[in-house]
């Protein structure tokens, strides 16, 4: 008996010790936030989409972090948010003050080997997760009323017409999409087009649909922004654009109703048709076959991590948790909520468990698949 009463008082003694250590380690992290403040470092410009979902989600992160930090944003801006990866990878502090939001096309441009200036692994940083897993989303080529597209059959087959893209530079998130288009499914894309750096979405996107599915493009490069690309549409000096639903609903909702100047020809990013768009194909429908329908599903998985949130490699275990805890909770949070609908945002929180699978979903497709991606991307033949 004495001995029975020994071992119930030991682990009695554990279990106290382990409650007090969790309850200091809690306090360790509303201490540090109590005297720290939290940087969110955005790599788009002020006035994008990516700053403006930024700055919402700062305004309302501090108050579910332990000690209620202020929270203050900073742009990092430059090459797509590379920038911006690279410091939070390689120079940010590691001490749970620093999160980072950048394109979504910086993991597959890390893990695709494509430019030699990546400086960071993606496998590595701490992923807090993603505002939108492009639920309520779509990246939608649309075209201005007086072009000669109707539907995107017009840009394919025998009368194929010249659909011309303007971008803004390698690499933006709008351009490597349409390249991939082109050649097996047929379809002409030389249809003028413009692709602007955050808000069109996909620098690679132009390429990609013009080498995998046919669409005879023609990229017109060197746009500074979207708003330079809206410009040049209503010139008449391109035909359209390729950007998200979500910066569209944001910038430009007028574009989206029925007596709009825009159509929209298809949809990229998703396995479905949108629902608002439910006469415009997917990328994966115009896919003449399976291994094209599974590099478009490889190409499309960035637009699944769609706001990525991350904080550098290191950070302590409890301050990255209660990161990671904070970020969960400001999307349940309804002020948020209320302000993405304003905005335009799709919310569909994407779990820090989720990305990592989405990653390991790029690092495990066969090695074949991955470089004929990354040829499609970089707008090489395959």
């Amino acid at each position: 008996m004495p001995g029975k009463v020994a071992t119930v008082a030991a682990a009695a003694i554990a279990l106290a010790a382990a409650l007090l250590s969790t309850g200091a380690a809690a306090d360790d992290v509303a201490e540090f936030y109590r005297s720290n403040r939290v940087r969110i470092v955005v790599g788009h410009p002020p006035g994008t989409a990516g700053d403006a979902h930024a700055r919402l989600l700062g305004r309302h992160l501090g108050r579910y972090l332990p000690g209620a930090p202020a929270v203050i944003v900073q742009n990092m801006p430059g090459a797509g948010g590379l920038i911006a990866a690279n410091y939070l990878y390689a120079a940010a502090p590691a001490d749970g003050s620093v999160l980072a939001t950048f394109s979504h096309d910086m993991p597959m441009l890390a893990l695709l080997g494509e430019n030699a200036n990546v400086r960071f692994d993606p496998l590595k940083l701490g992923w807090l997760g993603s505002s939108s897993g492009y639920e309520d989303d779509a990246l939608l080529l649309l075209v201005h009323e007086g072009a000669a597209f109707v539907t995107i059959d017009d840009a394919r087959g025998e009368s194929r017409r010249e659909l011309v893209l303007g971008v803004t530079g390698e690499h933006a998130r709008g351009s490597d999409v349409p390249v991939a288009l082109r050649e097996p499914a047929g379809v002409n894309l030389n249809l003028l087009f413009g692709g602007a750096a955050e808000e069109a979405t996909g620098g690679a996107v132009p390429h990609l649909l013009r080498q995998v599915l046919g669409l005879n493009l023609k990229v017109i490069s060197g746009f500074p922004d979207s708003n330079a690309i809206d410009a040049a549409i209503a010139r008449g000096e391109i035909d359209g654009r390729m950007a998200s639903l979500s910066a569209i609903r944001a910038s430009r909702p007028q574009w989206l109703t029925s007596s709009g100047p825009m159509r929209v020809l298809m949809q990229f990013g998703r396995a479905t048709r949108h629902p608002a768009f439910a006469e415009a194909p997917t990328a994966r429908e115009l896919a003449g076959d399976e291994a094209t329908r599974e590099l478009i599903a490889l190409a499309e998985i960035p637009y699944m991590m769609s706001r990525p949130y991350a904080v550098p490699p290191g950070v302590p275990a409890g301050r990255a948790r209660a990161l990671a805890s904070a970020f969960a909770a400001v999307h349940e949070d309804a002020a948020f909520r209320a302000g993405a609908a304003r905005l335009g945002f799709d919310v569909s929180l994407v779990g820090p468990e989720a990305m990592r699978q989405l990653l390991d979903r790029i690092i495990e497709a066969p090695a074949e698949l991955r470089d004929r991606l990354r040829k499609a991307r970089a707008g090489g033949g395959e």
